[in-house]
């Protein structure tokens, strides 16, 4: 179950080269130590990768949380590394790794499931800015949850979980802002989709859903969630030079199933966003043409 998991959502992770970097603390943050440039161990790169590997055969929570534990500790070694930021780590098959449209941001996670058919997430972020880089660990306080469409969250404190593998730079007046896409596993029969966007405030904090930048028809929210039954396939992704959200439209499988999401799938017409730059907003068009979805 996690093999296919990760093989179909990590698969469309992007990874590409950015400039070289070095890595301070996160502005604000205490608990991330500053660390020198040196060359990645290869053989760090192999432990984490068996360490996935062990991870993906658990069947038992206590003993995959150990492994997480394990695993986690080591990959903030690495990411603490300055040379992680441009290395590709082609080696790390279970670990997903995007980087922004801008490669100012680099977003790792992962996630493996438990016994009661829910997930549970990991994600660190390095951000690169005046030629340093920021390393910011993303915490689930408890355990993960569905987030509102609404409202800011900080997600060093108390994030939702998702595996994120888009990133664009969306350019916002008093804030950095970035638009991320991802995926997170519902419940046993549903899962969802997300349209989040990442603020960096002057003094490097990070909030995701730091303002209603969505319009949908008049009626703003801070985040998009798509909703489905866990058997569906849906896609999500940037087009037209990344000005565009694309998505396929979701259904009930019958109309008395409407509000039940694990009978929700596409009905293969498209919807989406286009960001309106002089407005700041995205908003939504509907019956997108399908033939200009890719």
């Amino acid at each position: 179950m996690y093999h296919l998991i990760m093989r179909s959502i990590l698969s469309t992770i992007l990874g590409s080269m950015a400039l070289a970097a070095s890595i301070s603390p996160a502005m604000g943050s205490k608990n991330i130590t500053e660390c020198k440039p040196i060359k990645t161990d290869s053989q760090s790169v192999a432990n984490i990768s068996s360490l996935f590997d062990s991870l993906r055969n658990s069947h038992n929570d206590s003993v995959s949380f150990a492994i997480n534990d394990t695993l986690k500790n080591k990959i903030t070694i690495l990411l603490n590394n300055a040379e992680s930021f441009d290395n590709q780590l082609s080696a790390l098959n279970n670990l997903g790794k995007c980087y922004s449209d801008d490669h100012l941001i680099r977003i790792y996670s992962w996630a493996f499931p438990l016994s009661d058919k829910t997930y549970h997430y990991e994600c660190f972020i390095q951000y690169k800015s005046d030629k340093q880089v920021y390393l910011y660990p993303l915490t689930c306080k408890n355990e993960a949850y569905q987030p509102q469409q609404n409202g800011s969250i900080d997600p060093c404190t108390n994030w939702y979980g998702a595996l994120y593998y888009k990133a664009v730079f969306t350019r916002q007046k008093k804030a950095k802002c970035y638009t991320l896409l991802g995926w997170a596993g519902n419940d046993a029969t549903s899962d969802y989709k997300i349209i989040e966007t990442l603020w960096i405030d002057a003094k490097g904090k990070l909030t995701m859903g730091g303002k209603n930048i969505f319009d949908n028809n008049g009626v703003t929210s801070t985040r998009i969630l798509l909703k489905y039954s866990n058997d569906a396939k849906v896609g999500l992704d940037f087009q037209d030079s990344n000005t565009r959200i694309v998505f396929d439209h979701l259904v009930p499988s019958e109309p008395t199933y409407k509000g039940i999401y694990s009978y929700y799938g596409p009905d293969f017409t498209y919807d989406g966003y286009e960001y309106l730059n002089k407005k700041g907003i995205w908003e939504s068009v509907e019956n997108i043409d399908a033939k200009n979805k890719e």
